[in-house]
């Protein structure tokens, strides 16, 4: 969503009109107001169904910000589930001495993703898990994002047939390596 100035200023006059007038339900003026403030407008459309706006897409950074924080939902949650044997084999196999954990954005060269991210997870109440966290990194972490996307999309489109939905641990492990 492109807005300029003029319509800025008055969608946000009309947000505070909305907001003083204590309607029930509709649009969410206080999440509309900290889009528009915060620069973040694609979470207007994203969040408010626009009934002629047809089937509306993310920015390219957003949608690459959804995906990432979905697949770490998954790592995170299917590490935490791996028997000892397989959390073995996990950093072992990854070289990692740590859980696998979001790392977030890097806050210089990533300001974009950064900032999506932390909308949506602290403004628009998805992906609580990652709420409260630093969703900054100290290093770029979209090419290294981009390889794990390549092997985790094709997985991600198998777990919703699985009960629970999480990976195995070869899966996990060929993610994190990517």
């Amino acid at each position: 969503m492109q807005l300029s100035d003029a319509e800025r200023l008055m969608l946000a006059l009309l947000c505070e009109i909305h907001e003083a007038s204590d309607a029930k339900g509709g649009v969410n003026s206080s999440l509309v107001k900290k889009a528009l403030c915060s620069g973040n407008e694609w979470a207007i459309t994203a969040e408010v169904q626009l009934p002629w706006k047809g089937d509306a897409s993310n920015p390219p950074y957003v949608s690459h910000v959804l995906d990432v924080l979905d697949m770490w939902l998954f790592l995170e949650d299917t590490y935490a589930s791996l028997t000892a044997e397989d959390a073995v084999r996990f950093r072992r196999e990854t070289g990692h001495e740590y859980d696998p954990q979001f790392p977030g954005f890097d806050g210089h060269s990533e300001t974009d993703e950064c900032k999506a991210a932390q909308f949506v997870i602290e403004e628009m109440g998805r992906f609580g898990k990652f709420r409260g966290r630093s969703l900054t990194s100290q290093h770029p972490t979209i090419a290294r994002s981009r390889r794990m996307l390549s092997v985790f999309v094709p997985i991600r489109a198998t777990l919703g047939n699985r009960k629970p939905a999480l990976m195995t641990a070869d899966e996990l492990i060929s993610v994190v390596k990517a």
